[in-house]
């Protein structure tokens, strides 16, 4: 427990330094300064994700890699694992070489799209701590990296052939970023207020009504969604997402942004971010009634509260207020990941950690 108690720690402060170097009179930051403490600490996260002994599913990536070292293309079709994964595991001299390779491009490309389109970008990086550390980048790794390269291909929305182009590399790790793809119909403007509610509405229509017209359209899907949908379907029968605790943050959350809609729209991309985080409310509710697809789904799109939140904070006069209230977020979150799946994470084990003696 303690390392993670020391990581959130370390970027709660470097969070607070931030706000504080950025919001008080007479404050100066040097921006290389600044830059080099943020690199140091994107180097760290890489030794502790990369080097990591420990994690959901670690076992049984290992198995993997053994299985794709050798016929990767067959396995890969045996597994229903995507072969943009396959393949990596194929070339990759090693499993740690394989770890450190995804915890290096996945982290670089996450903590570079918060320095660029963050105006706190320790804080973005505490708040994706608590949320996402654990579950994805030291346990769905390969999502993980689908994840960081659908981040930039929001970045590029308005550009659309690069944008398919990167969600399409991105589903290559996992399929589920084809989702991502929902945002060419994504309006670009915040909208009315009634035009959120009822998408909302309908997604809760969706949750109630569509389960079995989507189960019945997997057969017209490629083979691997369609096995994906059966698989989830199957395991997770009769249990089904409704208004719960995440849902509710989440809602929470979103009305606060829509709420200082002015500050957010002031931003680069702002208004589009906005719009982004509103669709995995849409895919979190509508798609409840498998929670695997709701809650991966989803998580493209969610990925953007990290930036929102440090641009309400960065700001507006509660800045300090919003903090808090986003910190108290992260370490809910990860003391809840941390509780549910601690025989995986507990205790820290990391291998250049050991071998130096630490």
């Amino acid at each position: 427990m303690a390392p993670y108690l020391i990581l959130t720690t370390a970027l709660f402060l470097l969070s607070l330094l931030d706000y504080m170097s950025k919001t008080l009179p007479n404050s100066n930051k040097d921006k290389n300064f600044h830059l080099a403490l943020y690199a140091l600490t994107l180097v760290f996260l890489i030794i502790f994700v990369g080097f990591r002994e420990i994690g959901f599913d670690y076992d049984n990536y290992k198995s993997l890699f053994n299985k794709f070292s050798i016929f990767w293309r067959e396995n890969s079709e045996v597994e229903s694992i995507d072969k943009g994964y396959a393949f990596l595991n194929h070339i990759s001299p090693s499993f740690r070489f394989l770890l450190v390779s995804i915890a290096t491009v996945t982290l670089t490309l996450i903590l570079s799209f918060f320095y660029k389109f963050s105006p706190l970008p320790f804080a973005s990086t505490f708040f994706y701590i608590g949320a996402f550390l654990l579950t994805s980048a030291m346990g769905q790794y390969r999502q993980a990296l689908a994840m960081a390269i659908v981040l930039w291909a929001f970045a590029l929305y308005d550009k659309k052939l690069y944008f398919t182009f990167l969600v399409l590399c991105a589903s290559s790790f996992h399929v589920s970023a084809i989702l991502a793809l929902s945002i060419l119909f994504m309006p670009k403007k915040i909208c009315a207020q009634r035009t959120y509610l009822l998408f909302l509405v309908f997604a809760v229509i969706m949750n109630l009504t569509a389960g079995s017209l989507i189960m019945s359209l997997s057969n017209f899907m490629p083979s691997l969604i369609a096995y994906k949908f059966s698989f989830y379907a199957d395991t997770q029968q009769g249990i089904v997402y409704g208004f719960n605790m995440a849902m509710l943050l989440r809602v929470i959350v979103f009305l606060l942004f829509y709420h200082n809609r002015n500050i957010i729209s002031s931003y680069r991309h702002g208004e589009a971010f906005l719009n982004i985080y509103f669709i995995s409310l849409l895919i979190y509710m509508g798609f409840g009634f498998i929670p695997e697809i709701a809650a991966r789904g989803s998580s493209y799109f969610y990925f953007i509260e990290f930036v929102l939140a440090g641009m309400l904070i960065g700001g507006s006069r509660k800045g300090i207020i919003y903090l808090a209230f986003f910190s108290c977020i992260s370490i809910y979150r990860l003391a809840g990941t941390l509780a549910e799946w601690s025989h995986n994470y507990i205790p820290y084990s990391n291998e250049l950690f050991s071998a130096i003696g630490l």
